[in-house]
């Protein structure tokens, strides 16, 4: 596909995150939407996710996406004809001390607030729910059964596609060099296949990458996407492989993962 040389809006990375905000402003009636992705749809940090969906989060605006998320993978095949994998499997934290505890009882109270199912729960109910796991170290685990997973794949393909659909051109194998700004004000990006104007850029090039490490983030007047981790990232020993099946919970110790869901 040949570079357009203005768009409405110019998004980095055509990963999930990318083409599910193409595809909603397309939505919206935003005409000549562009995305630039440096390799292939969904081969950034899409191609590297378990796909985990959870609304235990301990910030009210990551909760209200999440619930928002589940709404829209409830329905994401009526609307995008494409099977995304979705399941409601659950998550699983698992508590070995009383501090810690206390921590996520703070959350579960924002999250309970808000119409997220999360529960505390006895080890002997966590084990119950996972038979491999071992709880004598434990003083309790932390249930959301409305959490699932889906297909990373799977959801960037429906999204992608509906963009297209919607007159959003998908632009592979280009690589944005520079946001270009003048007065205080976005108007456009270099690539490496050519220059776009635009009014609004919209930097989405997910965790594991940025779109140029020479870009301060004060810099320059764009829009930044990013994902959120709030767990820490520690081991805990299981017997067996250490990746959850699709029909067990995804489990993990007080926010330490065992499958690397997120």
């Amino acid at each position: 596909m040949d570079l357009p040389k203005t768009a409405s809006a110019v998004v980095i990375g055509g990963g999930v995150v990318g083409c599910s905000i193409a595809y909603n402003l397309a939505r919206r009636g935003l005409a000549d939407v562009v995305v630039v992705e440096r390799e292939t749809v969904g081969s950034g940090t899409t191609s590297k996710a378990a796909g985990g969906i959870r609304v235990q989060f301990p910030t009210e605006t990551e909760i209200r996406f999440s619930l928002e998320a589940i709404r829209v993978f409830e329905r994401f095949q009526d609307e995008f004809g494409v099977d995304p994998g979705y399941k409601k499997i659950g998550y699983l934290f698992l508590v070995s001390d009383q501090k810690q505890l206390a921590g996520f009882e703070q959350r579960i109270a924002l999250q309970r607030r808000m119409g997220a199912d999360v529960r505390v729960i006895t080890p002997d109910d966590a084990r119950k729910l996972v038979p491999a796991l071992r709880v004598d170290d434990l003083i309790a685990a932390v249930w959301g059964p409305a959490d699932g997973l889906a297909g990373p794949a799977e959801v960037t393909t429906g999204f992608a596609r509906r963009a297209r659909e919607l007159g959003v051109k998908i632009v592979e194998g280009v690589r944005v060099q520079s946001i270009e700004h003048a007065s205080g004000r976005v108007t456009g990006v270099t690539t490496s296949a050519g220059a776009i104007s635009s009014p609004l850029v919209i930097n989405a090039p997910g965790l594991l990458r940025r779109a140029s490490r020479d870009w301060p983030a004060s810099s320059y007047p764009c829009i930044p996407v990013a994902g959120t981790s709030s767990s820490p990232s520690r081991s805990r020993r299981f017997p067996g492989r250490c990746r959850s099946p699709p029909t067990s919970p995804a489990a993990s110790i007080s926010g330490r993962r065992w499958s690397r869901c997120c």
